[in-house]
């Protein structure tokens, strides 16, 4: 019998996207799933089409409540479901439709984790997946791959053996809420598994997502979940004896990234930029390892003064 796949889809204020997500996922080649639609107090015709999708299909589910955020809606529903595994969507994007049927045989070694890549698109088209590239990975190997770049901090490009989210929900209230829960995650799992291939595609045409916004909210919970992603796995990798220097690169660059948001918001908090700035002062870092960043450019324009001139000129000039 083939594992079953919840699906979790937090619903609100899509309803011109949400046919194209439901779609991919209600057409997956693999069919063993149930779908969790969580209307998060949407005020458009969202819920209704929720409704719909439950009518026509009976491997989906609906929740309906009351306005509480991403993270809420994410929750209530894993309160509820029913599978081996769980997999959330974000309903403004959408699945290649073989993601379920190429993973399934690493959902039958019962990995903990399944992982794999996203791409970046406004505009619908075709997308080519790339190369499997299969990386059988101990915890301590994937949170290192993942600090280079090589895999992202987005649950929505990962299947998780439920008992991963044993005794651990994602933290309500906060931003970059994948950022912050992923360090708890870990601790969790045993047997991961890194997939080269490019499944799950994001949509950046929906201005109204919360992390396409500079807003001083965003800044402090990016610099909170980075800090506490930043601790937390630097303890886990030293306390195993591993090498850390590729975290800490991956945070000189994170602050630097902060720094320049922090120029770009109209908001200020002078307290914040002084932490940001002291973060990315206070410890040497290992050379060799931030060039292996894929955005050490920003860390080292700090470093030598330019940084904030180039964004101010940048500002200046539009």
């Amino acid at each position: 019998m083939s594992k079953l796949v919840s699906i979790i889809v937090p619903v609100y204020k899509v309803e011109q996207y949400l046919k194209r997500c439901m779609d991919s996922v209600l057409n997956q080649t693999y069919k063993n799933i149930e779908v969790i639609l969580v209307n998060d107090g949407s005020p458009d015709n969202c819920p209704a089409l929720c409704d719909e999708y439950a009518k026509i299909d009976s491997r989906v589910r609906v929740i309906h409540k009351e306005n509480g955020g991403l993270s809420s809606a994410r929750n209530v529903a894993l309160d509820t479901v029913k599978g081996d595994y769980v997999f959330f969507v974000d309903s403004d994007d959408w699945l290649a439709l073989d993601t379920l049927e190429v993973v399934e045989e690493y959902l039958e070694k019962d990995y903990d984790m399944v992982s794999f890549q996203r791409t970046y698109l406004t505009e619908e088209k075709v997308v080519e997946k790339g190369n499997e590239n299969a990386k059988d990975l101990d915890v301590s190997q994937y949170i290192d791959a993942s600090f280079l770049g090589q895999y992202d901090f987005f649950v929505t490009t990962k299947i998780f053996k439920i008992e991963v989210f044993n005794n651990v929900r994602f933290l309500e209230g906060r931003n970059y809420e994948d950022l912050e829960i992923m360090h708890r995650l870990f601790l969790n799992m045993k047997k991961v598994v890194g997939l080269d291939y490019f499944l799950y595609y994001y949509w950046k045409g929906n201005e109204g997502a919360i992390t396409n916004t500079i807003t001083m909210k965003n800044i402090k919970d990016h610099y909170l979940s980075a800090n506490e992603i930043y601790q937390a796995c630097r303890k886990y990798l030293e306390d195993r004896g591993k090498d850390s220097s590729n975290i800490v690169a991956w945070y000189k660059v994170e602050m630097s990234q902060l720094y320049i948001d922090y120029l770009k918001s109209t908001d200020k908090d002078a307290e914040l930029f002084s932490k940001i700035k002291r973060q990315i002062s206070k410890e040497k870092v290992n050379y060799n390892s931030l060039f292996k960043q894929p955005r050490h450019l920003k860390y080292i324009l700090y470093k030598i003064g330019l940084l904030g001139i180039i964004i101010r000129v940048k500002y200046l000039l539009k």
